[in-house]
């Protein structure tokens, strides 16, 4: 039963040409790892569990995907917008005011305009 675990694990790859290495990602591991298999060589691995992913491929591939996953683990700058509308009565009939508020999440400072 040993062996087949090693064989499952190791593949076709020498043991002592893969490194594995662990990342913890802000975001699903799942698409990163999708994204990532594609450019793994034979014996590589990548395999995702909720926000971790776990990479098993030879060192100079580790550097490349190293690179690419701190790319496609950036955080997602959102933009809120906001408007509220007032109606203000004048002698020559209502006029329209807007205020726009906007707000970089999560973490940023709100601008208002």
């Amino acid at each position: 039963m040993l062996c087949l675990l090693a064989c499952l694990w190791f593949g076709s790859a020498k043991a002592a040409d893969l490194r594995t290495e662990v990342f913890e990602l802000s975001r699903p591991a799942s698409p990163v790892a999708a994204l990532l298999k594609p450019l793994l060589g034979e014996g590589e691995v990548a395999t995702a569990m909720e926000h971790t992913l776990v990479i098993r491929a030879r060192p100079e591939k580790l550097n490349e995907l190293k690179l690419l996953i701190d790319r496609l683990d950036a955080p997602v700058h959102t933009l809120l917008v906001s408007v509220r509308i007032r109606q203000r009565a004048q002698a020559s009939g209502p006029a329209v005011m807007a205020r726009r508020s906007l707000a970089r999440l999560p973490g940023a400072a709100s601008v208002a305009q």
